[in-house]
């Protein structure tokens, strides 16, 4: 046992090193934008909508009280069938719909892709929005001011929709609000930020470049990531320009939804380690941000092998001291011990969470506890997910449910 627990602590140790190195490293030579853009710009926002009939008007509705005024002709919505109801929300909107032909191509990715294909007219940048989405009455103003300072690619501030649902649908918040932490950090010092999925827009030069959208894996978002920084493609994050998604209220469907994110995470990783390695011995521009990357979640995923490695020993170790009619519960204590500091921990951050959240995180005081004592087991699940999306062989996009058309 002596020799786990040494191993376990090289393990922790390896892990902190990498996170002071990407410290230290946070503000190296990072993008910057290259052009202002004086006029104002053209958007199209395209939404992939398959049986989205019960959630489509939350975001046409938005769209159309926005302050910064669309034409509802530049809101393209994608179906897949032309019975759907989702067309005849759209011709009472007066904006478009695009019928998908590929169906057999089943990811979010290739419905763009088809989508842009199809469009005739060209725009000065294209919106990804989910059709449960909701926008801030202000998110195109901001959002405006992003493209006008010469950013390829502008992301928005990603909010709950359903904060008040249940303890699932929170926690599942919370680790947005921890993408949106890490965004205004890389925000600060011209890092590459992190595309979480929707709300975001790439500037209409490059998606004529693409002549689509290239990006096809599970996670089109994360891919979209890798590409930018590889390619030195500007970004930035505008937390003023606020946009609200509905979250899972079952575990089980939470689990399902991050059992795809990480084998997304992982297959995009394989095919963009080669060139970001490559990049990182250029000294070009954005050094910190593909250092950043190729490390990433490293840490994490060291610190949960060494929590995994620790806690099978000593199940092991039980086990055999049964097995031998033995009785040492040193070890077992041990683990306790590390169990309630840990979960301690977790408490605390979740707590800070809550707090530096706050004016966006409105519940009950009741569902507040339910989260500060629920969210360290939450969390701790991400462990089985990684586990499940390395073992499982066939992970799939599947379609997730939509119901909440109001924000909570």
């Amino acid at each position: 046992m002596l020799f786990i627990y040494i191993l376990c602590l090289i393990l922790v140790a390896i892990s902190l090193i990498i996170f002071i190195s990407n410290r230290i490293l946070e503000s190296e030579n990072n993008n910057h934008p290259i052009k202002e853009e004086k006029k104002k710009p053209d958007f199209c926002i395209l939404i992939p909508a398959k049986d989205e009939s019960k959630v489509i008007k939350g975001p046409l509705d938005s769209i159309k009280n926005q302050t910064y005024k669309i034409n509802m002709q530049n809101v393209y919505v994608i179906v897949e069938d032309i019975k759907d109801h989702t067309v005849n929300i759209c011709k009472e909107y007066k904006c478009n719909y695009i019928v998908r032909k590929h169906l057999e191509l089943k990811r979010k990715g290739y419905a763009l892709d088809e989508a842009i294909k199809q469009i005739k007219k060209e725009y000065d940048a294209y919106f990804i929005i989910d059709a449960d989405n909701i926008l801030d009455k202000d998110f195109f103003k901001y959002m405006s001011k992003v493209y006008q300072k010469g950013y390829d690619i502008g992301v928005g501030y990603r909010d709950n929709k359903n904060w008040s649902s249940n303890v699932i649908s929170a926690c599942s918040g919370l680790v947005f609000t921890i993408a949106n932490n890490i965004n205004k950090r890389k925000n600060k010092t011209n890092e590459n930020i992190t595309i979480t999925g929707t709300g975001f827009y790439i500037k209409g030069n490059i998606i004529k470049e693409f002549g689509g959208y290239p990006f096809h894996e599970i996670t089109e978002d994360y891919e979209l990531t890798l590409y930018a920084t590889v390619h030195k493609l500007t970004t930035c994050y505008e937390e003023r320009a606020i946009f609200y998604d509905e979250q899972p209220t079952t575990l089980k469907a939470s689990i399902k939804q991050r059992i795809r994110w990480i084998r997304g995470y992982f297959n995009a990783r394989v095919n963009y380690l080669p060139q970001l390695k490559e990049k990182i011995f250029d000294n070009q521009m954005n050094y910190g941000s593909v250092y950043k990357e190729i490390m990433w979640l490293r840490p994490i995923l060291i610190l949960a092998l060494a929590f995994v490695i620790f806690y099978l020993a000593i199940i092991i170790n039980q086990i055999y001291m049964l097995i031998k009619s033995t009785y040492d519960l040193s070890s077992l204590i041990l683990g306790l011990i590390v169990i309630g500091i840990t979960y301690l921990v977790m408490m605390f951050f979740t707590i800070y969470q809550l707090i530096s959240e706050r004016k966006h995180i409105k519940v009950k005081n009741s569902l507040k506890v339910k989260i500060i004592l629920y969210n360290p087991i939450f969390l701790l699940t991400f462990i089985y997910c990684a586990i499940a999306a390395i073992v499982k062989k066939n992970i799939t996009w599947e379609r997730i449910e939509h119901t909440k058309i109001n924000i909570e």
